[in-house]
């Protein structure tokens, strides 16, 4: 009974303990981003998820000659389902974005 330890004073019975603080885990999602080709399109998504605080593992873009249809393809680390819902809702947003979503 830690209470009956404090009030007799026998301190010397107590112990300091630190508890490890959970790391919140993260996993890799792989997600695809299509948009209309524009100056600053690749800084506007790098930025976006920057901001997040979500790190990019790995990105890659590239542009189709004919229908100029940028394509991103990033793996981003994700805490958790509603955090992918929220970066892909914002990245949505962005000007000439047609598509993102998760690759599978």
């Amino acid at each position: 009974n830690i209470s009956a330890v404090l009030h007799h004073g026998d301190s010397n019975r107590l112990v300091e303990v630190q508890w490890a603080t959970q790391k919140e885990e993260t996993y890799p999602v792989s997600i695809q981003v299509v948009a209309y080709d524009r100056a600053g399109l690749l800084r506007d998504f790098s930025n976006l998820v920057a901001d997040e605080k979500i790190n990019m593992v790995f990105v890659e873009a590239v542009t189709g000659q004919k229908d100029n249809l940028a394509q991103i393809n990033a793996t981003l680390e994700i805490f958790d389902v509603s955090q992918l819902t929220r970066i892909l809702t914002k990245i949505d947003r962005l000007p000439n974005v047609v598509e993102s979503r998760r690759r599978v």
